[in-house]
């Protein structure tokens, strides 16, 4: 398997927030310097985002203009450094080798749509995805509307095994560690002390949870992608009639925490699990039979 080249179609004006962002994760600068850097961002950039700001700056895919807000941080899949090739190379793999035209995937904690655009654009497929986080599902809802992506369905609920609300908590800038856990384990021990005694308040709000077996009236599922920060067993949970009618493929993050509970739900549906990976640049899947490393 091989990952298409989708990420060299963009272009994204950086501003200076970008900029300072880009700088404090290329490694070839200094640590410590990086470091004090990137907690005087977080403070500043989050503060911006609690503050209602947008600080908005624009980018283009094979030329077409799109809004993008600097204060989305996982719109670094596209401008950082390391990711001009490829970003998550394994799940565009996947993308790109078993998703066919005119097939139909489901985005399950799309952020701002990377992985959904890649496959309604260059697989043509009808895609559904669907984002609690009410900031990133808004820059999700401008890049449809301003690539014009009709085959693009958005959702601004959660999914899980009940339809419910839950807390959902951002500790700081990057949006990608939005979680139902109130404590961010990604934190190192200073900027957590730093927090405590600058009483850092995080950003809170009640999500829409729903069961996909109760909300999809699309077509047949050829291919979900969940990244939903550990609650992954509970989405799969919420479409057991899906698994067991439909037998899509998915993508999702396995590791030795969640493996075991993974295995013994996903193989009372005739699923078995297997890693994507890397042998020669080339992405291959392996079937593994017990927990993996992280």
């Amino acid at each position: 398997m091989q990952p298409n080249e989708f990420e060299s179609h963009f272009l994204v004006n950086k501003n200076l927030l970008i900029k300072i962002y880009i700088f404090v994760n290329n490694k070839k600068y200094n640590f410590f310097i990086r470091y004090l850097v990137k907690i005087l961002l977080n403070r500043i950039a989050f503060g911006l985002l609690k503050s209602g700001k947008e600080i908005n700056t624009s980018g283009s895919y094979k030329g077409k203009p799109f809004r993008l807000r600097s204060l989305n941080s996982q719109f670094h899949s596209i401008y950082f450094t390391e990711y001009k090739d490829n970003y998550e190379p394994e799940v565009n793999a996947i993308i790109n080798q078993h998703l066919q035209e005119n097939d139909t995937f489901v985005d399950i904690g799309s952020n701002w749509g990377h992985h959904s655009i890649n496959a309604a654009i260059n697989k043509k497929a009808t895609v559904y995805s669907y984002e609690p986080n009410p900031y990133v599902f808004n820059d999700l809802k401008k890049i449809k509307e301003d690539l014009d992506i009709e085959n693009l369905n958005i959702f601004n609920i959660g999914l899980g095994q009940f339809s419910s609300q839950i807390n959902l908590t951002q500790n700081h800038f990057e949006s990608g560690r939005v979680s139902i856990n109130a404590n961010d384990p990604f934190l190192r021990f200073p900027e957590k002390i730093l927090n405590i005694l600058t009483l850092h308040m995080p950003i809170k709000w009640k999500a829409n949870i729903s069961r996909l077996d109760d909300i999809y009236k699309g077509p047949k599922i050829s291919l979900m992608k969940i990244d939903i920060e550990e609650f992954e067993i509970e989405c799969l949970k919420g479409c057991k009639q899906i698994l067991k009618t439909q037998k899509p493929k998915i993508i999702l993050e396995v590791d030795s925490n969640n493996y075991k509970d993974l295995d013994e739900f996903l193989s009372q549906y005739g699923y078995k699990i297997y890693q994507v990976k890397s042998i020669d640049k080339h992405f291959h899947l392996l079937e593994i039979n017990k927990p993996i490393d992280e």
